[in-house]
Order: structure tokens, then sequence, then C-alpha cells
């Protein structure tokens, strides 16, 4: 919930935001779909969620948004490579 608000929110005011958010949604249902096929999908989630999703939120709530974008995104691009 912290993750989608500061995205469809805060992302959404920034410079470039929303295209930011446009590309997230056209790319992350094929993502989701690529790695719930792969046997170790539980794994990936696992790491996803620790990696990118509790780091964010500790930044957001921090108050730390700029790098919290720059997490997201760089891990958006991450995942667009390898499961794309």
């Amino acid at each position: 919930t912290v993750l989608r608000d500061f995205r469809d929110n805060w992302m959404k005011q920034q410079s470039g935001g929303k295209e930011e958010i446009a590309e997230y949604y056209a790319t992350a249902p094929q993502i989701v779909a690529k790695i719930n096929r792969q046997r170790d999908a539980k794994q990936i989630w696992e790491s996803i969620y620790d990696s990118l999703v509790l780091a964010c939120i500790e930044l957001i709530h921090a108050g730390e948004m700029e790098k919290a974008r720059a997490l997201y995104k760089k891990s958006a691009l991450e995942l667009k490579e390898q499961f794309m």
C-alpha cells in the first residue's frame, strides 16, 4: 500500500513521473506473469520484497523520496531486463 501510494501519488507529481508510472503499468503484468512461471518464483518474490519493497518503504518513511524513486526505477529496469 505504501509503495503503491508513493508511485501513484508522489511520483505522479514529479517531472517524468507520469511516464515512469505508465511504463510500470505497461510492463509489470508481463514481468509478474513471467516470474510466476519460474520454478523458483517464491524465492524470486521474497528477494524482490526484501531488496525493493522493504527498502523503498524504509526510504519513504524516512522522507527520502528521491532515493526511493531511484531505487524503484533501478529495480524496475533490472526486472524488465531479466524477465521480458
